[in-house]
């Protein structure tokens, strides 16, 4: 099936207002149903499936190339209402990253079969794709798994963050300045930048503002 091929049934001038709405949104948005498998796609989700090689479709289903990222995509969208519990998020932020490009921030929204706007489908999930340069905010643990960063870069790059200041930095997380050094080159590698000047702003401008002030865990990264 071609990408153009997911589309909605359109039977009145509502639906196809609708579609045009979407259609005209800068972020990719996709229905699946509760298999992975792919009922609908705006324009942005069928750019971001040809020209990103973070996420493919393969025979219908969604699917991330990272391995990681495709188990976290898969039990996002094949989650079962009766899973949920009352403090379970109905939303959830999966990085997806790519081979060559910069990769992929998907949001995975469930909706359990419901059929909210009247259209021709009914989906048990949504997912909205944006690329990280687009200032996408996303938790400090995907902004880590998406660049490939350490838990240990990801703690001095958070105190950064805050301080601007890498000898600070190196006493609040309680490492020596020839460490820092290290780790910042290899954060400049992986996030393409060479610079305090440019790295902070890509930094501050993905991530949720309030983890800025929370220190991460490792254990939130490896998750």
């Amino acid at each position: 099936m071609g990408l153009k091929s997911w589309r909605f049934q359109v039977v009145n001038h509502r639906e196809y207002a609708f579609e045009e709405v979407l259609d005209a949104l800068a972020a990719g948005i996709l229905l699946t149903d509760d298999d992975t498998s792919v009922l609908y796609m705006n324009l942005a989700a069928r750019h971001h499936v040809e020209a990103c090689d973070a996420i493919c479709i393969v025979d219908h289903h969604l699917k991330a190339v990272d391995s990681a990222a495709r188990s976290s995509l898969s039990a996002a969208l094949s989650e079962h209402p009766d899973d949920r519990t009352e403090t379970s998020p109905r939303t959830r932020s999966i990085a997806l990253p790519g081979n060559k490009t910069k990769g992929l921030v998907a949001t995975v929204l469930r909706l359990n079969g419901r059929n909210d706007t009247s259209l021709q489908v009914e989906a048990d999930a949504a997912v909205f794709l944006e690329a990280p340069l687009e200032e996408v905010h996303l938790p400090c643990a995907a902004f880590a798994s998406l660049y490939g960063l350490t838990p240990a870069e990801l703690r001095l790059l958070t105190s950064l963050s805050l301080t601007h200041d890498a000898n600070k930095s190196a006493g609040d997380v309680g490492i020596r300045k020839s460490t820092v050094k290290t780790h910042l080159s290899h954060i400049y590698a992986k996030t393409a930048t060479s610079k305090l000047a440019d790295l902070l702003p890509l930094f501050a401008h993905s991530v949720l503002r309030h983890e800025l002030t929370d220190e991460p865990s490792g254990a939130e990264v490896a998750g």
